[in-house]
């Protein structure tokens, strides 16, 4: 319920209760409109761009079918250079992930600290 003003005047700690309210309801808001601009311009940007990772992904597979098909016709050292090339690409795209996430947090961490 919202204070009327002589209760303003005699509990002073009632206004500063209610103001730190307000500030923290002004952080959870600013966080949320961070939030869904990044939403919506990385969803935008993909839109535009293409998704890149689901591109690279598809290589890496076709990758590992031609290492395959080419274990099936014995063909050993063509087979273990296309296994070792879907493998080191799934672990760079998995290790980007993980990177471009810590970096998200770490950016979202500062922000917070200087509200």
């Amino acid at each position: 319920a919202p204070l009327a003003a002589e209760d303003l005047e005699r509990r002073p700690d009632a206004m500063i209760r209610v103001h730190k309210y307000n500030r923290l309801r002004c952080r959870f808001v600013f966080l949320w409109v961070l939030a869904t601009m990044g939403v919506v311009l990385s969803w935008k940007r993909s839109k535009k761009v293409g998704n890149g990772f689901d591109e690279r992904l598809d290589l890496l597979q076709k990758a590992y079918y031609a290492g395959i098909e080419a274990q099936e016709k014995h063909n050993f050292e063509e087979a273990t250079q296309h296994l070792e090339k879907a493998y080191n690409g799934h672990l760079g795209l998995l290790g980007n992930t993980h990177e471009r996430t810590l970096q998200s947090l770490y950016a979202l961490a500062q922000n917070q600290a200087k509200l």
